[in-house]
């Protein structure tokens, strides 16, 4: 099989998945609160984009990517659904409701996350090669923190490689133990510099460059067959979220 050949095909068998996940067949992915086992979560993938502005003057948060042409929720069975956007470092970020403080899993956050690299990785490698990169460059190789920041930042937010601090907002810095305004966007500052830095030696990620790839509205359709629902299965309980990334 070709290059080309295998390329399609692994675009199709994700967006063959995506299509069940629209037609509602999620297969196992469901996990159960932390606190309220009566409330479950599931994701549900639409084959559509989703645009989120950014503010140029904003320089304490991170910003989205926009070239996506899908977007995930994070469903309830309450019927309250939380919007996920996956930002320029490849973490995930949506909304904190008081409804769920403490009840979203740390498993299920792991999963929005591969959920949307597994699709970026085909419609856009390098930026998944980028994704790759951040998450696996630990904090004790990044110059200009000392010993005992990487402490704060562990123990305080679990942050311990550069997606996690690139991601961050300055107001989640600013909550941590004698970590003020000007420290805070020094440490942000210093994940970027990185980032322009890698970027400068493999190329520039672009955030708002339509990607390329096919579409679900040029998907062949499935046979009766393919689509037949798939039993629920048991929900099961995980650990807590980490800190700090529920927005």
């Amino acid at each position: 099989m070709s290059r080309e050949k295998e390329v399609l095909q692994a675009a199709l068998d994700v967006l063959y998945k995506e299509q069940d996940n629209i037609n509602g067949f999620t297969g196992d992915k469901y996990w159960s609160g932390l606190k309220n086992n009566r409330l479950t979560f599931y994701m549900h993938t639409f084959n559509y984009p989703l645009k989120y502005p950014h503010d140029p003057r904003d320089i304490d948060t991170p910003r989205f990517v926009n070239n996506l042409n899908f977007h995930i929720n994070l469903r309830t069975t309450y019927g309250v659904d939380l919007v996920t956007r996956l930002d320029e470092w490849g973490m995930v970020q949506y909304q904190t409701l008081e409804l769920f403080k403490d009840e979203i899993p740390k498993e299920l956050f792991a999963e929005l996350i591969r959920a949307h690299h597994e699709i970026v990785a085909i419609r856009n490698p390098h930026m998944k090669r980028f994704f790759d990169w951040a998450h696996s460059f630990p904090l004790t190789d990044l110059k200009g923190l000392t010993d005992a920041n990487r402490a704060v930042l562990k123990e305080g937010l679990e942050v311990t490689n550069l997606a996690q601090l690139g991601c961050c907002f300055t107001s989640d810095l600013t909550r941590l133990k004698g970590v003020g305004e000007t420290t805070a966007r020094k440490w942000r500052a210093l994940a970027y510099e990185q980032g322009v830095a890698w970027m400068a030696e493999h190329g520039p990620v672009e955030l708002e460059k339509p990607m390329t790839g096919i579409t679900s509205a040029s998907m062949p359709q499935k046979s009766a067959q393919q689509t037949k629902p798939q039993a629920r299965p048991k929900v099961g309980r995980s650990k807590k979220h980490r800190k700090g990334k529920n927005r």
